[in-house]
């Protein structure tokens, strides 16, 4: 933001400077509040003394005077420092323009390097974030529950079905799938199997009761 307001204050001095042009006074000169006789006198600058002019109304040239803006009448002003060494000053307005122009164009062009750089490092952050997430992630593990025996196993994939001890329904579990394995403590009150998981299991599986739905109470 400073790099900005500064830009902004070397690109209005750069206007000022171009517009300005020191005149002579040829005689002592009233300075007006305003461009026209009408106007209040300010106070008076003396013959031969040296000006800038910012602006030019008409007949009227606009100066600094006193520390605020006042005019004074063309007619008795003389561009003497151009028309005496006309080679010299327009050399010296260019090396002072080129000057400017290159320390604008430095400002600014280091401004937008930064701002470039910035995006880039923000974009770099967000690739290392997901890599990091990538690798840090943990495969999860699952609670399988048996309906018939209420056997409950750990795994990443079904369990194997044989060896079921309950042989009424024949030697093979019948498992579910109940939850994702985390911290969390939950005992079915109907048929007492405890698991830890990440939320509520899921209700289908158990083989207490009529109704073969767990009833989950979180410890």
């Amino acid at each position: 933001m400073k790099a900005r307001i500064l830009a902004i204050v070397i690109v209005l001095l750069c206007a000022l400077y171009l517009n300005a042009k020191p005149y002579v006074t040829t005689q002592d000169v009233n300075v007006r509040s305003g461009a026209g006789t009408n106007y209040e006198m300010l106070g008076t600058i003396k013959d031969g003394t040296t000006i800038e002019v910012t602006d030019i109304k008409g007949t009227w040239g606009k100066v600094s005077f006193s520390g605020s803006d006042g005019y004074v009448s063309t007619q008795y002003l003389k561009d003497e420092a151009e028309e005496a060494a006309p080679a010299k000053g327009k050399s010296s307005n260019t090396m002072i323009i080129v000057l400017l122009s290159v320390a604008v164009a430095g400002l600014l062009g280091f401004i937008l390097r930064k701002q470039i750089a910035g995006g880039i490092s923000k974009s770099a952050e967000k690739v290392s974030d997901t890599v990091s997430s990538i690798g840090e992630t943990v495969v999860s593990s699952y609670w399988y529950n048996c309906n018939q025996c209420d056997a409950v196993e750990e795994s990443l994939d079904t369990p194997d079905a044989a060896g079921c001890p309950h042989t009424k329904k024949g030697p093979n579990h019948h498992w579910f799938k109940i939850a994702t394995a985390g911290p969390t403590h939950y005992q079915c009150q109907k048929c007492g199997i405890l698991i830890t998981t990440t939320k509520l299991p899921e209700a289908n599986g158990c083989s207490r009761g009529p109704d073969p739905l767990h009833s989950w109470e979180k410890f």
